[in-house]
């Protein structure tokens, strides 16, 4: 997923959260540090996001890293 204009990253995150999801589905995690640590790969390999206003990015980084912690 690449959001050119991604803002403060709400659909990117949303995006994390469908694509986490269908892996806790897939490979029935039940160990949270297990989700974590593919949720962080899903932002690693997956999830893009791009916009012109640094503040935006720092946001939507900021807000997708309280995603992957909650």
């Amino acid at each position: 997923v690449c959001d050119f204009a991604c803002g403060s990253g709400h659909f990117l995150v949303e995006c994390l959260r469908y694509f986490s999801k269908s892996k806790i589905i897939d490979l029935s995690i039940t160990n949270a540090n297990e989700l974590n640590e593919h949720k962080i790969s899903i932002l690693k390999n997956c999830i893009f996001g791009v916009d012109k206003d640094e503040v935006t990015t720092v946001l939507a980084r900021l807000m997708l890293n309280i995603e992957i912690m909650d």
